[in-house]
């Protein structure tokens, strides 16, 4: 069996030391490492790159790739920022970091060639609570799923204040759903609600749901469900609280709803959204406004700043034909 192939090319000698001896004793006996320190060796590299190869290349290196683009090439450069479609991944980051870094490509290239589904996640959020992440969460994984996307849905809600805002559309079906033990064809494993049929509880046919609210938990989750590769699509409703710990999540994603609301402290989120989008690609990210009243003079202010976002028109007395104007500015956004 052919053996994967994993390139790093940097003219850092020193680093290159310290990937290898992080790398190897790990991954000598399921794949080849190379190790490039000289450009013009790298030069002539390049003619034998394969598709399937993983490449971390020094991102001034870059352009000798010429025409060679996939999305197992990570850049590496001193800080965290982007460049064109490319992830640069910085010197400072820790061995922790890296490994995790090399095994979501070697997952995702294996997947590739076993023909399995090449899961997206879609990551719903907003730096302040209140602003419409939950039902702008749950009208996207009804929308993917109603294309006939496999949906995994996960949800930031604790399980009561999911549970009443289900009961709205589910009525008495909300009591199975949320039954415990194995009850219904539910399982219960610490704070989270698992179900693999959604025929009985619109909208999310096809679809699983997650319900907790811990960060952790939410990417080990993630990481399964992305290496199983049964799903087109996870849907993820974040949580205000995980402001500290997203600009990794924000990065793995493949697209970012970022919902900004009416009345928020500009001072506050500026620096929030500025900070996020010098480390991920612009083209990931969708921004959402939600204005309560038509006309508000936030729109104005986030006009200013250059965001490009559509107005979401807040969940307090939406229409049915609102949602559809919002999920058909959806679709467009994650089916372009």
């Amino acid at each position: 069996m052919k053996k994967e192939k994993i390139i790093f090319a940097d003219p850092d000698q020193e680093y290159l030391n310290f990937l290898e001896g992080m790398v190897v004793p790990d991954l000598e006996n399921d794949a080849d490492i190379v190790m490039i320190s000289e450009l013009s060796y790298f030069q002539k590299y390049v003619n034998l790159l394969e598709k399937e190869d993983l490449l971390f290349v020094w991102k001034e290196w870059a352009q000798e790739l010429g025409q060679i683009k996939n999305d197992h090439i990570i850049l590496i450069g001193d800080s965290e920022e982007s460049e064109k479609d490319l992830f640069i991944m910085p010197r400072s980051w820790n061995e922790r970091v890296i490994k995790e870094q090399i095994r979501v490509l070697r997952t995702r290239v294996q997947k590739q060639e076993k023909g399995a589904k090449e899961t997206k996640t879609l990551l719903v959020y907003s730096p302040v609570g209140g602003s419409g992440v939950s039902a702008a969460a749950r009208e996207s994984a009804e929308y993917l799923a109603e294309r006939g996307e496999k949906v995994f849905f996960i949800g930031a809600d604790t399980w009561q204040d999911y549970r009443r805002m289900i009961d709205q559309r589910l009525d008495e079906t909300a009591e199975i759903f949320f039954a415990a033990g194995q009850k219904g064809g539910f399982s219960v494993w610490k704070q989270w609600i698992c179900h693999e049929n959604f025929d009985l509880i619109p909208p999310f046919r096809q679809s699983y749901v997650c319900l907790g609210l811990n960060l952790d938990f939410f990417r080990k989750i993630e990481k399964e469900v992305r290496e199983s590769g049964l799903y087109d699509w996870i849907v993820v409703e974040v949580d205000h609280a995980y402001n500290g710990g997203l600009t990794q999540w924000m990065a793995d994603a493949d697209k970012i709803l970022l919902i900004v609301r009416q009345g928020e402290k500009w001072n506050t989120i500026i620096p929030v959204m500025k900070k996020s989008m010098a480390v991920i690609p612009r083209e990931k990210f969708c921004f959402v406004y939600n204005f309560f009243e038509s006309g508000d003079t936030e729109e104005d202010k986030a006009r200013q700043f250059g965001w490009d976002g559509e107005i979401f028109l807040g969940r307090h007395g939406q229409t049915q034909k609102e949602w559809e104007v919002w999920r058909k500015r959806l679709g467009e956004a994650l089916c372009e």
